[in-house]
């Protein structure tokens, strides 16, 4: 039996033993999908809200003390010192 195929029957055995992270795997899929979804229209400094959340970001910092960002969601992105 050639390699390919050995390690092709290894890999179905080990998603067959365990098939709810597949389901997971899908599931993060849809929330990914949902997260990162076209931001819908909003009134002109209106609040941010749903999609349009990824959109924006709060700069921190001050000249020459680093600069980080805080995003909609609450993760701190844009690091540099």
């Amino acid at each position: 039996m050639c390699m390919r195929r050995a390690i092709l029957i290894c890999v179905l055995a080990v998603a067959a033993a365990f098939p709810n992270v597949a389901a997971a795997g899908a599931a993060d899929a849809a929330e990914q999908a949902a997260r990162y979804a076209a931001p819908q229209p909003r009134a002109y400094n209106g609040p941010y809200s749903g999609a349009n959340l990824n959109r924006v970001a709060f700069p921190v910092g001050g000249i020459g003390a680093g600069m980080f960002c805080i995003e909609g969601t609450g993760a701190i992105s844009h690091v540099s010192f």
